[in-house]
């Protein structure tokens, strides 16, 4: 994947490898353990799940909600 990229960027790959950027990777698909969910009221979702050392929830949560677009609201905040 990466070859790829560096393919496509030559210029940047090479300022990278210059600035001494050492090689990370992250894995695409996260193993999610354990996955509950509850609604303690009617329209709030409690998630509870287990992931690696390094996994991000947030990314999680991400691919499970469905984001309006910027700007737009069903409904407006109140707190």
């Amino acid at each position: 994947l990466e070859q790829g990229v560096a393919a496509a960027e030559p210029a940047l790959a090479a300022w990278l490898a210059k600035a001494g950027m050492a090689h990370e990777r992250r894995i695409l698909r996260l193993p999610i353990a354990g996955l509950t969910w509850h609604y303690p009221e009617p329209e709030i979702v409690q998630l509870q799940f287990v992931l690696p050392a390094g996994c991000f929830a947030t990314a999680v949560v991400r691919e499970l909600v469905d984001l309006l677009p910027a700007g737009q609201t069903d409904s407006p905040c109140e707190f």
